[in-house]
């Protein structure tokens, strides 16, 4: 008895050191998975996020403005399309704007230059002359304010209204913006193919006709594509020889001979004289018959 109750113990001892090695366990892995699901974000990255506009909440328009010379545009979304948003509904390149659009909406600076809002004017954006302005339906207006182009990097310093924060911004997106005042996004259209042209060599144009007659048909095919414009026509057609035999007839030719005497006229007799011109052979006689061209047809 006591050996089993000591097996027991043991036993027992066991079990509770096992459930205390998986409670542990357990416990540091979800330590870690909360670790793990509350990271920290970089810091640096925070510092140039200068926008970070959800997908539910994308702008549904966009305006470009310049104050010096004074000229804007604006865009619009509907109905899937991108459109200019003026009193004519240019429809516009949706994937170029898209595009541009969802740049702005992760707009990140290459410098965090200055957070307190301090000296605007060496930024050039003490007097604004370029101001981009995202409207979404959730979210409101979202500013953003162009200063001058850095001359070494060609970043253009930005700030966000209401905000003291100025960034160096990569120029592509803000030129690209700026480029619209100048000409819309307008999507190319696509060319269309010229028509093809058979150039298979035309039919000989062949004569037939019967020796003897004085006529002869030309067989002709003619394809004539008809269009708004008037089309003229002409078709040449070649002369064709025609053979025709011609019998020659025998004729009586009637003469009259005045016979007189050197000295003296004793007598003036007619002598009929019958003379017959006949023809035994037949000739044949080459005419050639020239077709001359039929007049312009206009359909």
């Amino acid at each position: 008895m006591a050996r089993y109750r000591n097996g027991l113990i043991l036993l027992l001892l066991f079990l509770v050191l096992l459930a205390v090695v998986l409670l542990t366990q357990g416990g540091n892995s979800s330590t870690t998975t909360t670790a793990a699901t509350t990271a920290t974000p970089d810091p640096k990255a925070q510092l140039l996020q200068i926008l970070n506009i959800p997908a539910a909440d994308r702008p549904t328009k966009i305006e470009v403005k310049e104050t010096t010379p004074a000229k804007s545009v604006a865009f619009k979304y509907e109905n899937n399309k991108w459109l200019l948003d003026s009193s004519t509904a240019i429809e516009l390149d949706t994937m170029v704007v898209a595009s541009a659009i969802d740049q702005f909406n992760n707009l990140k600076g290459t410098t965090l230059v200055t957070d307190k809002g301090d000296n605007l004017a060496n930024y050039g954006l003490d007097k604004l002359n370029l101001i981009i302005t995202l409207n979404s339906p959730t979210l409101g207006n979202k500013v953003i304010n162009v200063g001058e182009q850095n001359p070494a990097t060609k970043a253009y310093y930005v700030k966000l209204e209401n905000d003291l924060r100025v960034w160096a911004v990569a120029p592509g997106l803000i030129e690209q913006a700026k480029g619209w005042l100048e000409k819309l996004p307008i999507p190319v259209p696509t060319p269309t193919p010229f028509p093809t042209i058979d150039l298979s060599p035309l039919p000989s144009l062949v004569p037939s006709g019967t020796p003897g007659s004085t006529t002869t048909s030309i067989p002709i095919t003619s394809t004539v594509a008809l269009t708004s414009a008037p089309v003229t026509s002409t078709v040449a057609l070649t002369s064709a020889p025609i053979t025709s035999t011609v019998a020659l007839t025998s004729a009586p030719i009637t003469s009259t001979v005045a016979i007189t005497s050197a000295t003296k006229i004793t007598a003036t007799t007619s002598v009929p004289i019958s003379t017959t011109a006949v023809a035994k052979t037949t000739s044949p006689i080459s005419t050639t018959v020239a077709v001359s061209p039929k007049p312009s047809v206009k359909p």
